[in-house]
C-alpha cells in the first residue's frame, strides 16, 4: 500500500504541459498560414502564437477563439481550418519529438506521446535503465499492434514472490493526457532510485501506457473525433468511418450487457459500443491475461474529462467487501488531490453505472476481495 502513498499522481505534467483545450472546437481553433503570409501572421499574432504543425505548403497554429476574432481571421492567406484534423496538428511539437533520440528522463516531459513516441520511450527508458526496467509486449491489437508495456523492478533480482501492481492508461485513446500520469509513475520511480530500491526489490510495477494503440493511431493521425474506440476493421457501419471499433472499456466480462444507462450501447454506431460479445476484444484479452498471470495486488486505471475518482463497485446489487481497501485508500487519495478546474471540483456516488469496464473484472473476477483498486478520471 506505501507505494501509492508515494507516487506522484499527475506532478509535473501539469506545470510542463499547457492547461488547455487543444482541439475543442468551442474555444480552440485550428488556423492554416499559407507560406507567403507566415510573417504576417507572426506580426498580427504579436508571435504569442507558436507553429504547431508544418507541411511543404502550410503551416498550421492552434489558436483561442476569442483571439482568432480578436486579430481578424480568416483572412488572405490565413484560414480557419473546418475539418477534424488529426490530433498531431494540435500537440505543438509532435514532429520536433519525432525527431529526437532519448537521452534522458526529462524527455518524458516535452509533450503528448502517440505510439511512436510511446514504443521510443519505453525502449529508451529500458536501455538507459537495464536493471530496473525492461519492455515487454503484452498481446496485439485488432489491426496488429503490439501493445508495450514497461516492467519496474529489480531485473537483477529474481521475480518470484514479488507483489505485482499495475498502472494503465489510454484504454481510451483521445483520452491524451492519460497518458501523461502513465509516465508521471515511470519518471517519479526512476528518477528517485533510493526512495524506490526498496519497493522494486520486492514488486512489480507494470505500466501500460497506451492500452488501445489502434484507437491512438486514429486520433494522432486520421482526425481527432476517432481514438476512444479501438477502430476494429469491419464492427461498425462502413459509412461511418470516424466511428469504428468497440468501446474496450465497455467490453470487459463482468456485468457485460446487464446494466442499463446511456454509457453502455449494443449498437455498433455508438460512442459507448460494448462490442458483439463479452471479452470479444484482442487488447480485452491481452490485459486480462495479464492481470491472470501476474494476480495484481493493486490498479489504477488513468481516464479523463470527469475529475472523477471511481472505486468498485457502481452497481446496486453488488457490496462492497469488509474492510473496503479500495474505498478507504480512495477516499484518502481523493482528499488529498486539489482540482485546477472550478467546474470540475465535486462528490457524488454515482457518477455512472459501468458493467463491463477494468475497473470490475479486475477487482472481482481476478483479484477477489481481498484486492485494492480504483480508477482516476482527471
Amino acid at each position: 500500500m506505501s507505494l501509492f502513498v508515494i507516487v506522484s499522481c499527475g506532478g509535473f505534467f501539469r506545470k510542463k504541459i499547457l492547461n488547455s483545450p487543444l482541439n475543442d472546437p468551442r474555444k480552440m481553433l485550428l488556423v492554416r498560414i499559407d507560406p507567403g503570409y507566415l510573417g504576417e501572421f507572426k506580426e498580427k499574432t504579436e508571435g504569442k502564437y507558436a507553429i504547431s504543425y508544418q507541411e511543404a505548403d502550410s503551416y498550421y497554429s492552434v489558436m483561442s477563439k476569442e483571439d482568432v476574432e480578436k486579430f481578424g481571421f480568416p483572412s488572405p492567406g490565413i484560414t480557419v481550418v473546418k475539418q477534424y484534423f488529426p490530433f498531431k496538428y494540435y500537440s505543438g511539437n509532435y514532429q520536433d519529438l519525432i525527431k529526437e533520440r532519448f537521452t534522458d528522463l526529462e524527455d518524458l516531459k516535452k509533450g503528448y506521446k502517440d505510439n511512436i513516441l510511446n514504443i521510443h520511450y519505453l525502449l529508451g527508458v529500458a536501455s538507459r535503465y537495464p536493471k530496473r526496467a525492461r519492455v515487454e509486449v503484452i498481446g496485439k491489437t485488432a489491426r496488429g499492434r503490439e501493445i508495450p508495456a514497461l516492467l519496474l523492478t529489480n531485473t537483477n533480482l529474481s521475480d518470484e514472490e514479488k507483489i505485482s501492481v499495475l498502472f494503465n492508461c489510454a484504454h481510451h485513446a483521445n483520452e491524451v493526457i492519460s497518458i501523461e500520469h502513465c509516465y508521471d509513475i515511470i519518471y517519479s520511480v526512476l528518477s528517485k532510485p533510493k526512495r524506490y530500491e526498496e519497493i522494486l526489490n520486492k514488486m512489480k510495477i507494470w505500466v501500460v501506457p497506451i492500452v488501445n494503440p489502434d484507437g491512438a493511431r486514429h486520433f494522432w493521425h486520421v482526425s481527432n473525433l476517432m481514438g476512444r474506440k479501438n477502430g476494429h476493421p469491419g464492427i461498425g457501419p462502413v459509412n461511418e468511418k470516424l466511428n469504428p471499433g468497440v468501446d474496450i472499456n465497455r467490453n470487459y466480462p463482468f456485468f457485460w450487457g446487464k446494466t442499463g444507462g446511456g454509457y453502455s450501447s449494443s449498437n455498433p454506431s455508438n460512442y459507448f459500443y460494448r462490442g458483439p460479445s463479452a471479452g470479444s476484444e484482442p487488447e480485452t484479452k491481452a490485459m486480462m491475461d495479464l492481470a491472470d498471470r501476474e494476480r495484481f495486488a493493486a490498479s489504477i486505471s488513468y481516464h479523463a474529462y470527469a475529475n472523477c475518482l471511481l472505486i468498485p463497485y457502481s452497481i446496486d446489487s453488488l457490496n462492497n467487501p469488509e474492510p473496503d481497501m479500495a474505498g478507504e485508500l480512495g477516499r484518502k487519495i481523493a482528499a488529498s488531490v486539489a482540482s485546477l478546474n472550478p467546474e470540475k471540483e465535486f462528490e457524488a456516488k454515482k457518477i455512472f453505472i459501468l458493467s463491463m469496464g477494468w475497473i470490475r473484472i479486475i477487482y472481482t473476477s481476478l483479484m477477489g476481495h481481498s484486492r485494492i483498486f480504483w480508477k482516476p478520471r482527471i
